[in-house]
């Protein structure tokens, strides 16, 4: 049985892919374009799947539109064509419950869900996507991303970073704190567990910012440098707030919290 909701969905899309599968087996008859399916990989469908809902979501579109198909197939290079050939097919003939068509000239589909789309999406982000903005600057409409991304674990924390060229261990935002500030925060929960050193200075961050940063900060063996200058609205709650935090035992990387 799933045990987190990232699980819940990687099983639920694998089994309709599957069912999409065993529909097709069943036609009785097969285009040409079916005559090449049997060679395709779950594992395939899925990859361009991924690539797909990211090319929209990245985008902030809701409607999945040729140019992201073409763009997604592009990305799996020689077998992209011949895999999207066999989704728009499926899609077409609603065989595949993932996408609902919307139109089919232009052709316009969208996911079933907007979950399903952030699933994939932060499945994307593990697996190297370039972000298409850094995540301290994410607006509200990653916010669930990050939530399913948390549960994917380190693999998705450390492409947040790589994803938008940051490597080591260190990085400096100061100032740089934009987008939807809740939706900032959480991203860079995320990324204290990946930084020894982290410049947060004139933010304007407020106690409830602080509060943020100070539960990241608990049980968090990693990093070892927080600068906050110039961020006199975190007040004295937020002060108290982060100095419990650094006063709770530490966890090594790896460790599971006490």
């Amino acid at each position: 049985m799933p045990v987190t909701i990232v699980e819940l969905y990687d099983i639920a899309t694998k089994s309709i892919i599957k069912r999409s599968e065993t529909r097709q087996q069943r036609r009785p008859s097969r285009e040409s374009t079916q005559e090449s399916e049997e060679s395709h990989t779950r594992v395939d469908l899925i990859r361009l799947l991924t690539s797909i809902f990211y090319q929209a979501h990245s985008a902030s579109q809701l409607v999945i539109t040729k140019a992201h198909l073409d763009a997604a197939a592009r990305q799996l290079e020689g077998e992209g064509e011949r895999l999207l050939e066999v989704l728009v097919q499926r899609v077409l003939q609603d065989e595949l419950p993932l996408l609902n068509l919307l139109q089919a000239e232009p052709l316009q589909m969208q996911a079933s869900h907007l979950a399903v789309q952030e699933f994939y999406c932060a499945k994307a982000i593990c697996e190297g996507q370039s972000l298409p903005t850094p995540p301290w600057q994410f607006t509200a409409w990653w916010a669930n991303t990050l939530k399913l991304g948390e549960e994917m674990g380190p693999a998705f924390r450390r492409n947040l970073l790589a994803g938008v060229g940051v490597t080591g261990d260190a990085l400096s935002l100061e100032g740089q704190i934009g987008g939807h500030r809740p939706t900032a925060l959480l991203a860079l929960q995320q990324l204290m567990a990946q930084l020894r050193s982290l410049d947060l200075s004139n933010n304007s961050l407020g106690a409830t910012e602080a509060q943020a940063i100070a539960e990241a900060l608990e049980g968090n063996g990693q990093l070892q440098s927080l600068i906050l200058d110039v961020n006199a609205m975190i007040g004295d709650d937020g002060v108290s707030a982060i100095a419990d935090s650094l006063l709770a035992p530490q966890v090594k990387p790896g460790q599971a919290k006490p």
